[in-house]
């Protein structure tokens, strides 16, 4: 599909599918400690558990402005690093 540049496609069995690409905020295990005290300095410790819930963290660089600026905060810049995902996703007509 991203060779042929085809954002989705229906086949006959009335299943459609479709690319959806997700960005994951990732962070290296030596930048987890880091990482939780920058979230405490910058008022975010209800984030903070033990560890960094992944779904959570994600929705949160979202609504930090990832997909408006696609730039992480200051703060976590060189801690976290991004990639993005690229899924085929299905649903039936």
């Amino acid at each position: 599909m991203v060779d042929e540049e085809l954002q989705n496609f229906k086949c006959t069995n009335g299943i459609t599918y479709s690319l959806k690409t997700t960005v994951i905020p990732n962070v290296l295990a030596e930048n987890k400690p880091a990482l939780v005290q920058a979230l405490k300095d910058n008022g975010y410790e209800t984030l903070v558990k033990e560890e960094v819930n992944a779904q959570t963290f994600k929705s949160f660089v979202k609504e930090q402005g990832w997909e408006v600026n696609e730039e992480l905060p200051v703060y976590l810049q060189g801690i976290v690093t991004l990639y993005e995902k690229t899924s085929i996703g299905t649903r039936r007509s």
